[in-house]
């Protein structure tokens, strides 16, 4: 039998299958399609949320340095106390940042960068209490001093 004997009722119900048949491939593979696009999606925001930390916590870095050397260069008590204050803000705001970058990152390489950092950072918090305990106690502007000195 072929579909030229088929009368017309037949053949119209054929070709709406056919065409019925296509239009649910269509929906099966533009829906597998999307959910591609949404699993790509939520990767993106992932990483956008990662670079978005990552600049935070440069800039916060960015303030405490130029914070530090405010503070080395304070004269007045009060002035070294509100710099202390606002370096201790930033830093537990680093601190923060740091807690959700551990959180959110997954691979071997960037938690092991994560951990070099930290260690790094306490390294350069350990210099920089020590650095503040000598101008504090009055031996780092002599060392200043001879060191002017030698290069004259």
């Amino acid at each position: 039998m072929t579909i030229q004997n088929l009368k017309i009722g037949p053949r119209l119900g054929l070709a709406f299958a056919a065409v019925l048949a296509l239009s649910v491939m269509l929906t099966v593979v533009g829906t597998l399609r999307l959910q591609q696009v949404v699993g790509a999606t939520v990767d993106m925001d992932a990483s956008i949320r990662k670079t978005r930390l990552a600049d935070r916590w440069l800039a916060d870095t960015r303030i405490n340095r130029a914070l530090t050397e405010a503070r080395l260069r304070a004269v007045d008590a009060d002035d070294r106390a509100r710099i202390d204050v606002r370096m201790k803000a930033n830093s537990a705001d680093i601190t923060d940042v740091d807690k959700a970058l551990q959180r959110d990152v997954a691979s071997a390489e960037g938690t092991a960068l994560l951990a070099k950092l930290n260690v790094q950072r306490k390294v350069y918090t350990a210099a920089r209490k020590k650095l503040f305990a000598l101008k504090e106690g009055g031996t780092l502007d002599a060392v200043a001093i001879e060191r002017a000195a030698d290069a004259e």
